[in-house]
């Protein structure tokens, strides 16, 4: 029997790639072996395989509300969720729930109903973001998702003419302020988008993937304090790390915005501070130097570098560490004396003693600059050159 994970793996990427329904019920019904049918609660948009026994179950539902109510509804009314399914006539029945509203039943016969359980419990639940993704994002009179349209703007294949036909029917304006926001995690990604899509509270964000990456895309204007308190919500609740582009005024260009998080996901292992939030504006300099030849890299790094290094390397001194942990700590005494286990005085005592050997002052912002952005040029060559590091 397929292992869960694989089955929910196997069904979450044809939700990711805007796969309709039909197509959704088709594979789960070839890797579960059973028979499957969906209807909505009217019963008058059904999706199945053929399916003998549910004909006449789908025409007496029909036929009699009240015998929907009496047998099937009231059974999940209040309770949807702790009652997973009812079983009717030796058919299965389970609810389609999307954002905690009851929107249609899943129908199916399965001789492994039991031991495959969760199985069923989770295409109910994918059909639920399925059905609203169809209804509500639809564009061009087809039926693509709106996480299809977005998949195909990044990798560059809507041209002008296309993107204006496909946004006239969706409430995804061109022209507005976006940003694009990536959600890395160490957790299996699918397991996070079931949390996230019914977890988001504000209408104005797009959570879709695209290839590995869980995406966010943000089409309105948010007040920073709302997206600070998203941000801190998403690391407390679910630990994801955050990596956040530039602003951009159209749509369009969200191909750019994603390889601006292509390069903020690269990038933020060179960025020694302890954050949840990486912004695309933080590395743009990373970037830029990354760029550089490794001749080029080196003529960059400023002489009080290679001098304090070496009298290091002679005097078995940590300097230029101690610099290093003084910057990266925002210039706390006391978070650099706790990293480094010394006393105040000494660290006093080293800031004293570089400043004498070395002519550089710690509190001289060009000093700062130019040996800061020396451990950015050592930090990005680390795979160019064998050279001495210091520990992070």
């Amino acid at each position: 029997m397929i292992e869960l994970l694989e089955f929910k793996h196997l069904i979450f990427e044809h939700i990711s790639y805007g796969s309709k329904l039909d197509n959704i019920i088709l594979l789960s019904s070839k890797l579960l072996n059973s028979k499957i049918c969906y209807s909505n609660i009217k019963h008058n948009n059904i999706h199945s395989i053929d399916f003998k026994e549910i004909d006449s179950l789908i025409k007496l539902l029909v036929m009699d509300d009240f015998l929907l109510s009496n047998e099937i509804y009231n059974k999940f009314n209040n309770n949807i969720k702790k009652i997973n399914y009812v079983n009717y006539n030796d058919i299965y029945i389970f609810p389609i729930l999307y954002n905690k509203s009851l929107t249609g039943y899943l129908y199916i016969k399965s001789e492994n109903i039991i031991t495959q359980l969760n199985y069923y419990i989770y295409l109910a639940q994918v059909c639920g973001i399925v059905v609203s993704i169809n209804e509500s994002n639809k564009y061009n009179n087809k039926e693509k998702t709106l996480n299809n349209f977005l998949n195909d703007l990044i990798s560059n294949k809507v041209s002008g003419n296309d993107f204006n036909n496909r946004i006239i029917n969706t409430n995804t304006s061109r022209f507005d302020k976006f940003k694009l926001i990536a959600l890395a995690t160490q957790k299996d990604k699918f397991e996070i988008y079931e949390a996230l899509i019914n977890d988001i509270e504000y209408s104005d964000l797009k959570l879709f993937i695209h290839k590995d990456n869980l995406l966010l895309l943000i089409d309105k204007t948010i007040s920073t304090k709302d997206l600070n308190n998203l941000y801190s919500t998403l690391n407390n609740k679910y630990g994801l790390i955050i990596y956040i582009s530039d602003s951009f005024d159209d749509l369009y260009e969200i191909s750019k915005a994603y390889l601006q998080i292509e390069t903020s996901l690269y990038y933020s292992k060179y960025i020694t501070n302890d954050t949840y939030i990486f912004y695309y504006d933080d590395f743009k300099i990373l970037e830029s130097l990354g760029s550089l030849s490794f001749k080029d890299k080196i003529k960059s790094i400023c002489n009080a570098y290679y001098n304090i290094q070496i009298y290091d390397e002679i005097n078995s001194t940590e300097y230029l560490k101690t610099i290093r942990y003084y910057i990266r700590y925002n210039k706390s005494i006391n978070k650099t004396c706790e990293y480094l286990f010394i006393h105040k005085n000494t660290l006093s005592y080293r800031f004293k003693r570089i400043k004498e050997l070395f002519e550089f002052d710690i509190d001289n912002y060009n000093h700062i600059f130019k040996i800061q952005y020396a451990f950015k040029i050592i930090d990005l060559s680390s795979n160019d050159i064998n050279h001495v590091t210091y520990n992070k």
